[in-house]
């Protein structure tokens, strides 16, 4: 939410919803409140470390309703679809032509990528400034086109703090996305910055950061008291928290910040609760009859539609792309909402709107609110099916979380039942079947193993689909298709150690050893201080000669 300042001098009540509500939710005080619990009770675990439940859980409930929030202010009434009709139709299609791109062309979806994670620290950082500015107008601060530019100044500053380093030759910073082998998300193209170009460039822009920040607070400081200037002084912390201060502690190596307090996924639901509370009183004040539960309940599944459905309409099974949920899909489904996110919210939050003014900066005298609506209130079929449509679509999103967490406490048959009822849905999450797959294969279910497996490898072969479909196939006593099945796997990774041996191992018991001797040597080569290698050639190669014993006349 990026909100510009009007030129007249709207004031009213200082808070929206009250102190408590303002200074928790609106002005980052829950967020400041966190980090030294998390810092404290937490203090082995780093951003990386947040799990699956807890993640999924803020998605539901925090940043899909955020996402739903834009969704219903632009979409929901038609005087605002009209008003907004260029960034609500043709900036929507745009989206829409780049992410299809993006899906058959490995280096758009990258560039879509890039984008997304360059473009949200200027996000986060423009929804701060604007909050701010609105606080000082409801409070009747006069800010000073000094004091103004300042502020200004220091949340663009913090912006290319963040940029610098998520941009910086081998950047490891923390909201940077995490990489793992497991993943073919598409790549971030960094810029790939020198070490010692963007060092000099991140400490000039963190004095000057400095020195905005300072010169702010002290002109405003001299115009309102402490208790006014109290929703600001969170938000600039909020700011720094979030990627000023990890960015210079990183630039200089003086500590690396890894605390759960500072993952992407906590910034980015404290900045989702903040837009939450902002459009509620927007909506409240703009429609009659808003109640909290309805619009949470609205902005929920629209949200959650809005993430859902992009995945069931491009799944690979419909349309024939590469790309699965868990393979790049849901990367590109997010990076390009957000972008949309971001376009519209742009277009729709600015100080100087009339309406958005009356409604945020003016609270008292007359009310904006319009008089009960009649029948243009009720749903119309094409909104109930919409709404429905909806609810499905949130209804996959708990089913995910109710198959992890089958998973997690092994209630297998339940974990079995969801993989199945979210097959259709494209969610056939081929690395969690892998290690559903392991789980079973650790119980002695070799059937159930097998068929993880194999659904796995049809999702999106991998080596560790084959490799665990080969020994769930050993362990039901099929030797020649465990052995394909490894072939398979060494077909994708020919230097996979590990399955060189069992493949290995595998074609010794069928009798072929000149495979196996193969296999071995390779893995030799591979990994030629690992002993076990050198062990399983020599019992291969006295087996060898046993046989040959046994058939010598």
């Amino acid at each position: 939410m990026a909100m510009e300042a009007p030129g007249a001098k709207l004031r009213g009540p200082s808070w929206l919803e009250g102190p408590f509500p303002d200074l928790l939710i609106g002005a980052g005080g829950a967020y400041l409140l966190s980090v030294p619990i998390l810092w404290l009770a937490m203090s082995g675990a780093v951003a990386t470390d947040w799990t699956f439940t807890p993640i999924w859980i803020i998605a539901i409930l925090v940043n899909g309703p955020h996402y739903g929030a834009t969704l219903l202010r632009v979409y929901e009434q038609r005087e605002e679809r009209n008003r907004y009709a260029l960034f609500a139709v043709w900036g929507t299609l745009l989206c829409a032509a780049i992410f299809v791109a993006g899906l058959y062309e490995p280096y758009v979806g990258a560039a879509i990528v890039t984008v997304y994670f360059s473009w949200a620290p200027w996000h986060f950082a423009g929804q701060n400034y604007g909050i701010s500015l609105m606080f000082l107008r409801r409070s009747g601060v006069e800010v000073s086109p000094l004091a103004k530019r300042l502020l200004y100044a220091s949340f663009i500053l913090s912006f290319l703090l963040a940029f610098l380093a998520l941009h910086i030759e081998g950047s490891t910073g923390v909201n940077a996305p995490p990489r793992s082998a497991l993943y073919t998300d598409p790549v971030l193209l960094r810029l790939g910055i020198p070490d010692a170009i963007a060092g000099a460039l991140i400490l000039a822009c963190g004095a000057a950061y400095l020195f905005c920040v300072v010169g702010a607070v002290a002109i405003l400081s001299r115009r309102a008291s402490f208790r006014k200037l109290v929703p600001v002084l969170s938000l600039v912390l909020c700011q720094a928290l979030w990627f000023s201060v990890p960015a210079l502690l990183d630039a200089t190596q003086a500590w690396s910040v890894r605390s759960l307090a500072f993952a992407a996924i906590w910034i980015s639901a404290a900045h989702s609760m903040q837009y939450l509370w902002v459009t509620f009183h927007y909506a409240k004040r703009s429609a009659a009859r808003t109640r909290l539960s309805k619009y949470l309940l609205k902005t929920t599944l629209a949200g959650n539609a809005a993430i859902i459905l992009p995945g069931i309409f491009f799944a690979p099974m419909l349309l024939g792309t590469s790309l699965t949920w868990e393979a790049g899909l849901s990367t590109l489904v997010f990076a390009v909402i957000n972008l949309h996110h971001f376009m519209l919210d742009g277009a729709i939050w600015k100080l100087r709107d009339g309406k958005v003014a009356r409604a945020l900066l003016r609270d008292s005298g007359d009310d904006p609110r319009p008089p009960a609506i009649g029948p243009q209130s009720r749903w119309s079929r094409p909104s109930t099916a919409l709404w429905a449509i909806a609810a499905v679509c949130l209804a996959i999103e708990a089913g995910e979380l109710v198959r992890h967490q089958s998973q997690h406490w092994g209630a297998n048959r339940t974990a079995k039942s969801m993989f199945a009822a979210l097959s259709w849905a494209d969610r056939e999450h081929p690395i969690q079947r892998v290690r559903f797959g392991r789980a079973l294969l650790k119980q002695g279910d070799y059937e159930g193993a097998r068929i993880a497996f194999e659904q796995s490898a049809r999702a999106q072969p991998t080596v560790g689909a084959w490799g665990g479909l080969g020994r769930a196939l050993e362990g039901e006593q099929n030797l020649p298709g465990a052995a394909e099945a490894y072939e398979a796997g060494l077909a994708l990774d020919p230097d996979d150690a590990a399955l060189l041996r069992s493949a290995a191992a595998t074609r010794s018991k069928l009798g072929e050893y000149g495979r196996a001797m193969e296999l071995l040597a390779r893995a030799v080569e591979v990994e030629p201080r690992n002993p076990i290698n050198q062990q399983m050639l020599e019992r291969t190669l006295r087996k060898i000669e046993r046989s040959v014993e046994q058939i010598s006349p």
